[in-house]
């Protein structure tokens, strides 16, 4: 527990070979009580070789070793001649001390190594969840998710916007109550709809379902948008255009009315012109005259 607590603080480097030092200390004591070269403590020697590796990497496991050699050797020899230490039993204890800091260097490396690679992997994937949450809540349309079980799990800041809703507040709550207007029914399409701050909205809407790895329902996602602006733009334009149409007939009926009116006009003149009418005849003539 020591060991995992020291581990990778670089602060906390002679505290780790303080506890290093402290286990090598207390496996030469034990096995210096307890029989020297039968003692069944030994194997201390090899947990503190361990130790070692992991709290200081294949540094630590290389001075562990040779620490721990030197404390080994000095509890053998302290026997005297008459607790003499036969050599095969000096090698293979050294050859467990060397194999077991080898081992364990390897293993620390690795471990590192592996835990360097994970630290980048969490990293990058912690920076594609930041580019991804940017991208979903920079998005004009609304945006909003559905478990499988029909509660909200998601609804990003334009969907707020137009929906005048909380996403902390409507997160976990069913569709169906909250938006049950297009987060249900229809795939695709439009409707009038009043949003939570009593506007009447036009909102266009596309629902799709969600699949995860292996085809796995992940539930469904609704991309809204509110297009109570565009529409009425629409209907402006569309009234515009009925105006000009207007426009266009009346100056066409204006001009086929005024071209014949012109001409008899122009004859009536002529004819009121002349002298060989009587007064009756030239008053008619002028009221005509004065109608066109």
């Amino acid at each position: 527990m020591v060991a995992l607590l020291l581990k990778g603080s670089t602060a906390l480097e002679p505290a780790a070979w303080a506890h290093v030092a402290f286990d090598v200390t207390l496996a030469a004591g034990l096995t210096a009580l307890t029989g020297r070269s039968d003692s069944v403590f030994i194997f201390m020697f090899l947990l503190a070789i361990v130790n070692g590796a992991i709290l200081l990497g294949r540094w630590g496991a290389v001075g562990s070793l040779v620490v721990s050699l030197a404390a080994y050797g000095v509890v053998m020899a302290s026997g005297g001649v008459h607790h003499r230490v036969p050599a095969a039993t000096l090698f293979v204890h050294a050859g467990a001390f060397v194999a077991t800091a080898a081992l364990a260097g390897y293993l620390a490396e690795q471990l590192r190594s592996a835990g360097q690679r994970l630290e980048a992997r969490e990293l990058d994937l912690a920076n594609v969840t930041l580019l991804h949450e940017a991208i979903v809540q920079s998005v004009t349309s609304g945006l909003l998710t559905v478990a499988p079980s029909g509660r909200i799990t998601f609804l990003n800041r334009a969907g707020e916007q137009i929906t005048g809703l909380d996403a902390a507040r409507v997160l976990g709550r069913p569709a169906r109550e909250v938006l049950p207007d297009f987060a249900e029914g229809n795939r695709r399409g439009e409707l009038e709809w009043v949003n939570a701050r009593g506007e009447p909205r036009r909102i266009g809407f596309s629902r799709f379902g969600l699949a995860g790895h292996g085809g796995r329902d992940l539930g469904s996602a609704v991309i809204f948008q509110d297009l109570t602006e565009l529409r009425a733009l629409e209907l402006e334009m569309k009234r515009n255009d009925r105006l000009a149409d207007l426009g266009r007939v009346a100056a066409g009926l204006a001009h086929e009315l005024r071209n014949p009116l012109a001409s008899m006009s122009g004859c009536v003149e002529m004819l009121a012109g002349s002298d060989r009418h009587s007064p009756e005849e030239a008053r008619l003539l002028a009221i005509v005259i004065k109608e066109a």
